[in-house]
């Protein structure tokens, strides 16, 4: 195959439907694009292809041949870029675990040098799904070493902002919720430039969220009950704020549901599928109306990730499904009934 990787031509001897991926690590030796979660979804293998983002471990060979392929390391040649890093975990000794930590340092500090052509980096645990077979041994942070995570970015954030005047790394919000620990206020993400990496997202929602609930009606016209789906990462925070949506003769319920289809290790509510939702619902009383999160819908096929649609959702549970975008007045809206 003819790959055109950061303008150079390469003729990489690999079958048509190796993932683009593993070309480019292991034939080309790019090794900044990242293995992540192996579904296309984490974002720690995307390259451009042509000028549009696309997750490289979902692209075959065959697919980009000819095209115009720009790794990470094509973009720092050429300017600013954001990088992410993804710290999954191996079973490790005290001793490594230090080793490795001071490494990362160096690493951040490396990157910092190269402020402001290295705009802003995040770091984002990699989402470790259960299809792992013939791969390392990797698991999810625990509790108490997100806490140090949080704790360690935000010692770097401190350094780089005095000495470069931004804060430059962010801790994702995935690492403040297994961390249990509050999140910056909204001022300390600097505007939220790394948000599609899952950085203030929840500090954005929350906040906004307040907002929204200012201007709740004192009562529905008809009283109902309303059942919210949502991941188990989310769910204790959203659980939080649905305690301050008070509405006469409106009932609202929380639903958390755990990937059976991706394992437990991955709980954001973008990755829920159809088979999950209707197999922990079952049985419940639901009420009127069960809410699912829009995120976890795929864009043009309308369907979630194991092509069930919202309709085959709610024929199964016997209740209307309406699918809801993450903003907070998008959420407020839908349980009121607009």
């Amino acid at each position: 195959a003819n790959l055109i990787i950061n303008g150079k031509a390469f003729d990489v001897d690999v079958e048509p439907d190796t993932p683009l991926l593993w070309a480019i690590r292991e034939n080309i030796g790019l090794t900044g694009t990242k293995y992540g979660c192996g579904i296309a979804q984490c974002g720690a293998c995307t390259v451009h292809v042509d000028g549009v983002a696309m997750r490289s471990c979902g692209v075959l060979v065959s697919e980009a041949s000819g095209k115009q392929i720009t790794t990470i390391e094509g973009l720092a040649a050429n300017g600013a870029f954001q990088r992410s890093f993804k710290f999954p975990n191996r079973h490790r000794a005290a001793g490594e675990c230090r080793r490795a930590e001071g490494l990362r340092a160096d690493q951040m500090r490396e990157l910092a040098r190269l402020h402001p052509h290295v705009a802003t980096t995040a770091v984002v645990p990699v989402g470790l799904t259960r299809h792992r077979e013939r791969l390392p041994e990797l698991r999810t942070l625990t509790g108490a070493e997100a806490r140090h995570l949080a704790q360690t970015v935000e010692g770097w954030q401190r350094e780089f902002l005095h000495a470069l005047g931004t804060r430059f790394v962010w801790a994702s919000d995935e690492v403040y919720l297994q961390a249990g620990r509050p999140l910056p206020a909204a001022a300390a993400y600097e505007g939220f430039p790394v948000i599609e990496d899952g950085i203030g997202l929840v500090r954005r929602f929350s906040d906004g969220f307040g907002r929204a609930i200012r201007r709740l009606p004192p009562r529905v016209a008809t009283p109902r009950t309303i059942t919210v789906v949502t991941g188990t990462m989310f769910a204790p925070r959203l659980r939080r704020l649905l305690r301050a949506f008070s509405v006469e003769g409106l009932r609202v319920q929380l639903a958390p549901v755990a990937n059976d289809w991706f394992g437990h290790g991955i709980g954001i509510a973008g990755l829920l599928t159809g088979q999950d939702i209707a197999a922990q619902l079952a049985g419940r009383r639901l009420g009127d109306e069960v809410l699912v999160p829009a995120v976890a819908i795929r864009d043009g096929a309308g369907v979630f990730l194991d092509d069930l649609s919202p309709a085959d959702l709610a024929e199964s549970l016997g209740v209307p499904v309406r699918s809801v975008e993450p903003s907070p007045s998008a959420l407020v809206a839908a349980l009121l009934g607009r």
